[in-house]
């Protein structure tokens, strides 16, 4: 299966094809699951049908408040639940070996703006590249086919 897709063009001066990087058709791509909290059986009771009510409605605040981050340019310093965040743009690698005391990451990650510094703790977040940010056009970069 190939994971670019190429669309023919006709006009005279235009390229011959053009190719569509798929985000999902990419090995550094990352979507977290949905949590599994209920089953059948607990769908069954009150109890359960209103535990499950008012999960879902917390998933769709949570998923409201994390499109109203993506609306306004915020960055994601934990795993979105509800974007696709691409691993080849994140630095989870250099935040570990900062993490672990290696100076030269740590310059480095504050020079590229991969990560945040709590101020108080000095523990290091990473900064999660969305998807949609890195390839609004389907042109990325680091694209790479499973």
């Amino acid at each position: 299966m190939t994971s670019d897709l190429n669309y023919s063009s006709q006009a005279p001066g235009e390229p011959a094809s053009v190719t569509v990087r798929i985000c999902k058709n990419c090995q550094h791509y990352r979507l977290r699951e949905g949590a599994r909290l209920f089953g059948a059986a607990e769908l069954q009771t009150p109890g359960g049908l209103k535990a499950y009510s008012e999960w879902q409605q917390q998933e769709r605040q949570h998923a409201d408040r994390e499109a109203q981050l993506v609306a306004a340019g915020g960055t994601f310093t934990y795993e979105p639940h509800h974007y696709a965040w691409c691993v080849a743009y994140t630095q989870l690698a250099l935040v570990e070996r900062a993490k672990n005391g290696d100076k030269g990451s740590l310059t480095e990650l504050m020079q590229l703006g991969g990560a945040t510094v709590n101020p108080v703790t000095g523990d290091l977040s990473p900064i999660y590249a969305l998807c949609i940010r890195k390839n609004a056009r389907g042109d990325c970069e680091k694209y790479e086919s499973k």
